[in-house]
C-alpha cells in the first residue's frame, strides 16, 4: 500500500513538471514594422492630383484628396498601355497630374505600399 502511494506521488510530481512546460509559446514581443503578417492595407482607385514631391504625393479618390507617403519599399508598376516611358521600369517621375492610378496603402501611417499607373480611359 505504501509503495502504491509513493508511485502515485512520484507520478503526480513528474506530471507537474510537464504542466509548467506547456507555456503559450514565445515570450518575445511582436516586431513592429513591415515584416508583420497582420498589417492592414486598403486599395483605392483615383487620379494623381500632385505628382510626388520628395516623399509624398496626393491622389483624388471619390472627390476626396488622399495624401500618401512614398518610401524606398513602395512598389511602382504600370498596366500595359499606360502612359509611361518604360512599363517594366516605372519610377516616381512617371507619375503625372491627372493620371489614373490604383494605390495600395497602409492607413495606419498613410504610406503607399504599391502604386499602379492605369491605362487612360480616353
Amino acid at each position: 500500500m505504501m509503495l502504491r502511494f509513493l508511485l502515485a506521488a512520484l507520478a503526480a510530481y513528474g506530471s507537474l513538471g510537464l504542466a509548467f512546460g506547456q507555456g503559450s509559446g514565445s515570450t518575445e514581443p511582436p516586431k513592429e514594422g513591415r515584416d508583420s503578417a497582420f498589417l492592414v492595407t486598403k486599395t483605392a482607385k483615383g487620379s494623381v492630383v500632385e505628382p510626388p514631391s520628395r516623399d509624398e504625393f496626393v491622389v483624388e479618390v471619390d472627390g476626396k484628396r488622399l495624401s500618401l507617403r512614398i518610401d524606398t519599399e513602395t512598389a511602382l508598376k504600370a498596366d500595359e498601355g499606360a502612359d509611361v516611358k518604360d512599363p517594366r521600369n516605372v519610377s516616381a517621375a512617371d507619375l503625372k497630374k491627372g493620371q489614373p492610378v490604383r494605390v495600395k496603402y497602409r492607413p495606419a501611417d498613410q504610406t503607399a505600399v504599391e502604386i499602379r499607373i492605369l491605362k487612360s480611359q480616353t
